[in-house]
């Protein structure tokens, strides 16, 4: 199992990497742009739309900077506890998305005003948790957050205790010793050895934990947006739609960013494990000097593919972090805007 695990995680990284990539950073095609929300807004109701604006942009912000702050927290206990082997630096990108969505949901809420307009509008048809995406958006994370947890238990069977007892090595062999006499070397000597840090079931077993709250905070999250009542009047149903996308692309993007920040710490952690592994120690002739280093291919080779894969990763997850920012500065733009014409006014 051991020679086909980074064949495995070479296949599992970037296929995880180009699903989530490719769904998050896909547009939905049937949006509703503010334009045409605007034109069919009635005038009386800008106001209300504003203020509900400004709480989703305030839920937007709000998440973000409880999960970072909670991502900094956690991260911060790593240097200190340093028996807990690195595990805060493992958690503290899921633990962050958490707290994230947890703001998200306490603070987001989307209620019309009843009004007294003459015409009034049901909807009749049954809205899904993908009603104001695409079916194939929300699957993105789906699929995303499983092949996480499939590369997690593969380095978990794949994983064995270290010294200090914890599932946190991988498996080898390395040099323990030789002889020599006359110039030729002989009785050499090999050991079983254990290459750490590996992401084995000590880190595995609480990320899955992560992965799987994240999917149903999503998911749940994502009927709580399409299962609000809509407005009652045709006129803001366009607007309402808006609000509703802006929210279930966030929630998407927002845990979209955690597993692909996630899936990059598991290829870099798991390639300096290879490379430690497929770097091994020969004998030699002078036995008062370092001896020379064996590089074992393809494992060395593939654990650098490992190392440029994750790093791609991060820049993905950074692309997406900035695309958030963006558009949650575009949104406070616009109400201000909004805001000045109604002072205008």
């Amino acid at each position: 199992m051991m020679s086909l695990l980074p064949v495995a995680m070479i296949i599992l990284v970037p296929l995880c990497a180009i699903v989530l990539i490719a769904g998050l950073f896909a547009r939905p095609r049937a949006r509703v742009t503010a334009t045409e929300a605007a034109g069919l807004l009635p005038p009386e109701r800008e106001a209300e739309l504003a203020a509900k604006r400004r709480r989703q942009v305030l839920a937007m912000a709000a998440a973000m900077i409880a999960g970072f702050v909670v991502c900094g927290a956690v991260a911060s206990r790593g240097p200190v506890d340093t028996g807990l082997m690195g595990l805060p630096f493992a958690l503290a990108i899921p633990l962050g998305a958490i707290a994230g969505l947890l703001v998200f949901a306490l603070i987001w809420r989307l209620r019309w005003n009843d009004g007294e307009a003459p015409r009034r509008s049901a909807e009749l048809q049954t809205r899904e948790p993908w009603s104001f995406s695409t079916r194939a958006l929300l699957l993105t994370p789906l699929l995303g957050g499983g092949i996480l947890i499939a590369a997690l238990l593969l380095a978990g069977l794949a994983s064995v205790t270290d010294e200090s007892g914890k599932h946190i090595g991988l498996p080898g062999i390395s040099l323990a010793g030789w002889a020599e006499e006359d110039g030729r070397i002989f009785d050499v000597q090999y050991r079983e050895d254990v290459f750490a840090p590996f992401p084995g079931w000590y880190y595995g077993v609480p990320l899955i934990i992560c992965v799987v709250v994240l999917l149903a905070g999503l998911y749940l999250l994502l009927r709580r947006i399409a299962g609000a009542p809509r407005p009652p009047e045709s006129g803001l149903l366009a607007a309402d739609t808006l609000l509703r996308q802006g929210a279930s692309e966030f929630v998407m993007l927002w845990v979209g960013m955690a597993f692909i920040a996630q899936m990059a710490g598991l290829a870099i952690i798991s390639a300096i494990a290879f490379q430690s592994m497929y770097r091994r120690s020969v004998p030699h002739l002078d036995l008062e000097g370092m001896p020379p280093q064996e590089i074992l291919q393809p494992g060395y080779g593939l654990g650098i593919v490992l190392v440029c894969l994750g790093l791609a990763l991060l820049v993905a997850a950074a692309v997406l972090l900035v695309r958030q920012i963006v558009q949650l500065a575009a949104a406070t733009r616009a109400i201000r805007s909004t805001s000045g014409m109604e002072a205008a006014r």
